[in-house]
């Protein structure tokens, strides 16, 4: 095999948590994670060199980017000689808590261990993805997950009711690190009980989850768009709407298509990138 297309799907964060910070400063976190169906798409062909080239050209495509340092890791852990051309089709919105760079290193890690036949384990890969970045671990894994530690830990969940995802990005990006820099200032958070949540989707029980999904991180970021589209997707009849990540993309969940397709036309009217999406299974 010499040539393999792989989708690297977007996540969201249905709860986020903090519950504590590291001595290095990483915050602890306890999170419920979920691949959506908004993928970005990454052809790899094995090549002499390892080279990158994206769709979007304001993305750099050298070691700044996600992708490029997934393939020097891994063909520093195999130590297979050569290297590989890498087509990225740039799909999940940049600044939006999605998780599109850790996606797409978790792609090319997934990708490269078919098109080498190296047959790493799932748990190596994740090994490897957690030295590029917190998220890569579950975004190889993905599905429904528990993600603890700084997002390394990750426990499978019953997979998240049938629903239709409505996803809608400020035109303004977030930074991580600012958003977890205000959150430590604040002095009033509602957390999440995760526990609670867990059970309810054990039990189905998509509405009673949607109505209890909290990111503690959403009032540490002070962009007015954020809570103006949450407004919107309720009032057009989604079930729950957050922020995700560290923002600044908000999805609300819809048991029917048709609401979500009049909101997202709505919201299309003042926002560039809007999507509906649907939950990827385990």
């Amino acid at each position: 095999m010499k040539r393999l297309t792989v989708p690297a799907p977007a996540k969201l964060n249905l709860s986020l948590d903090i519950v504590g910070v590291r001595e290095d400063g990483y915050h602890l976190l306890r999170m419920i994670m979920q691949t959506i169906d908004l993928c970005d798409q990454i052809v790899l062909e094995r090549a002499d060199e390892i080279s990158l080239t994206c769709n979007l050209p304001e993305l750099p495509c050298d070691e700044r980017n996600l992708a490029v340092r997934a393939a020097h890791a891994f063909f520093e852990r195999t130590g297979l000689p050569g290297g590989v051309r890498m087509t990225l089709d740039k799909n999940i919105p940049h600044g939006a808590g999605m998780g599109g760079g850790s996606a797409d290193a978790a792609a090319v890690l997934k990708g490269l261990n078919e098109l080498c036949g190296t047959d790493l384990s799932q748990q190596e890969l994740c090994e490897i993805g957690l030295r590029l970045g917190a998220d890569v671990p579950f975004c190889i894994v993905g599905g429904t997950q528990l993600a603890e530690g700084v997002g390394e830990r990750l426990t499978p969940l019953p997979p998240l009711p049938d629903c239709f995802l409505l996803v809608a990005k400020p035109e303004q990006g977030v930074s991580t690190p600012e958003a977890y820099h205000a959150y430590d200032r604040l002095t009033d958070v509602l957390h999440p009980d995760t526990a609670e949540l867990t059970g309810l989707l054990s039990r189905g029980d998509l509405s009673g989850f949607c109505a209890r999904m909290e990111n503690v991180l959403e009032p540490a970021v002070p962009l007015p768009e954020i809570q103006q589209i949450r407004a919107e997707m309720l009032a057009a009849g989604a079930l729950g709407s957050r922020m995700t990540g560290s923002g600044s993309a908000v999805f609300g969940v819809f048991t029917q298509e048709q609401p979500a397709l009049v909101c997202k036309k709505n919201l299309k009217k003042r926002f560039s990138q809007v999507y509906l999406c649907r939950p990827c299974k385990n």
